[in-house]
């Protein structure tokens, strides 16, 4: 109660020294949002804009920074404003702290929080430099620097949901994304015009799935990896079918193939596309049947083929073609046995039946040159054959010893032969032409 009162001197004093105060807090305070009229910062193409207003701080020689995003784009939801970069008045960029600007909708005008002493020391800011949009959880719709651009669901600021990710050479993929990633379900179409609809893992093809390509063919299978690999089916474009196992995108295991003309069918192993190991190539009127070794797409070794006719090969095949040793065995029981060309006797053969052994050289099937025929009966002939007939000179050996020469065009005996009797007599006679 006895306290000193101040002297007049002292209170002009004291309000001097407050109105320095306030002159100096008052750029850290509201006349940081009461600057110049707004800068446009940034525009994407999608509409959105990014733009900034900035007052001094003089108490920091730097800016006090408004920043506001005008969303004229059908995005929605949660919005951070992420690696905000300011050009500084003096050679520096600033990098500001991500901004929350909250729950956005389509049209919409939002404000994020003052950013305080940017570029301090620096003189201020000078310019907006970058800044991202990121909308952590709700629908967005994005352009990119390379044309592409995406429409659909976000979460923690990454594509999540169902979403729809085209660009201008014509890629466009519409499904599910995880994370930022595709995955689950969804329908992709290649620039080149491939389209797949089916599952993804982490980008990739994985799982069921149906390419169609753009000459017309299909495949409709497993992927693993954005490769064809389990089983599957491709139908090409001329209408020929494969079905069975792949792997690293070409045929590879057990599968079937159907040619376009529906005439042939494989069915058995296969490497790289190509028909290799054991298999069955039939023609599926019947009429023949292949089972054997392939090597390359090309009957290749040991293989047994058959005939509608009821023939039966087993022998050798070479590049693609029957050659070399082998065995034919027909339906009334006769075999030949020697070297074959294209399933028909070619070379040194005998043939084996029920009413004679021949022993000769065959061209493309027929006898040709000389040739040795044991019949059951005990009789012989030998002589010359062209084209599988007996033309030229013929000696039959009868049972009782006998011979008969004769000679022989387009298998028919003519008419001046002779006789040679088991004692070796030789007689002249003319012989009544039969066979």
């Amino acid at each position: 109660m006895f306290g000193l009162k101040p002297s007049a001197k002292h209170v002009r004093r004291a309000g001097v020294f407050a109105l320095f105060l306030a002159a100096i807090a008052a750029p850290l305070g509201a006349s940081a949002w009461q600057g110049a009229d707004w800068t446009s910062g940034l525009r994407w193409s999608d509409g959105r804009e990014v733009q900034w207003r900035a007052t001094r701080a003089l108490g920091c020689d730097g800016s006090n920074v408004e920043l506001r995003l005008i969303n004229n784009t059908t995005s929605s939801g949660d919005v951070n404003l992420k690696d905000i970069t300011f050009q500084c008045a003096r050679p520096s960029t600033f990098v500001a702290p991500s901004r929350t600007i909250g729950t956005i909708a389509p049209g919409g005008t939002y404000s994020a929080p003052v950013i305080n002493c940017a570029c301090a020391e620096k003189g201020g800011v000078k310019e907006l430099m970058s800044v991202s949009v990121d909308i952590v959880r709700g629908d967005n719709s994005e352009t990119y620097a390379n044309g592409c651009s995406y429409k659909g669901g976000y979460a923690s600021g990454a594509r999540d949901g169902r979403g729809v990710y085209s660009c201008p050479d014509g890629y466009r993929y519409e499904g599910n994304y995880t994370a930022g990633e595709i995955n689950g379900a969804g329908t992709e179409k290649l620039a080149t015009g491939e389209v797949y609809t089916g599952a993804f893992v982490n980008g990739e093809r994985n799982g069921l799935g149906r390419m169609t390509y753009v000459d017309g063919s299909s495949y409709e299978g497993d992927y693993v990896r954005g490769k064809r690999e389990g089983t599957g089916t491709q139908t090409f474009k001329d209408g020929s079918v494969y079905i069975g196992e792949w792997k690293g995108d070409r045929r590879n295991g057990d599968g079937a193939y159907t040619t376009g003309d529906k005439m042939w069918t494989y069915d058995g192993n296969w490497l790289n596309d190509r028909r290799s190991g054991d298999g069955k190539l039939a023609a599926n009127d019947g009429s023949y049947t292949y089972i054997g070794a392939f090597a390359d797409d090309r009957r290749t070794g040991q293989a047994t083929a058959t005939f509608s006719d009821g023939r039966v090969f087993r022998g050798t095949f070479v590049n693609d073609q029957q050659q070399g040793p082998g065995e034919l065995t027909f339906k009334d029981g006769r075999k030949i046995t020697g070297q074959f060309l294209d399933h028909r006797p070619n070379g040194a053969a005998v043939e084996v039946g029920n009413v004679a052994t021949i022993d000769g050289t065959w061209v493309a099937g027929l006898l040709q040159g000389k040739a040795v025929v044991q019949y059951q009966t005990g009789e012989r002939f030998e002589g010359q054959y062209v084209n599988g007939k007996r033309n030229g000179l013929g000696v039959d050996t009868r049972r009782d010893g006998s011979k008969e020469e004769c000679r022989w065009v387009e298998d028919t005996r003519q008419p001046q032969c002779t006789r040679i009797t088991p004692d070796g007599k030789r007689i002249e006679y003319r012989s009544n032409g039969r066979n």
